[in-house]
């Protein structure tokens, strides 16, 4: 579920769907920031409010 893949200071972004299944539309407004190290993931989210 990602809508596309972007390059950014050389590392790579991957953009979700608005409403994909990790965070739904009836959610609070905001993203979630995704980084993957080897075999450590972390996961940020950032709401608008």
């Amino acid at each position: 579920f990602y809508h596309d893949t972007y390059s950014v200071h050389g590392n790579r972004v991957v953009l979700l769907n608005p409403g994909s299944p990790t965070f739904p539309r009836m959610d609070s407004a905001g993203f979630a920031l995704l980084e993957v190290k080897g075999e450590k993931v972390r996961v940020e989210r950032v709401r608008f409010w």
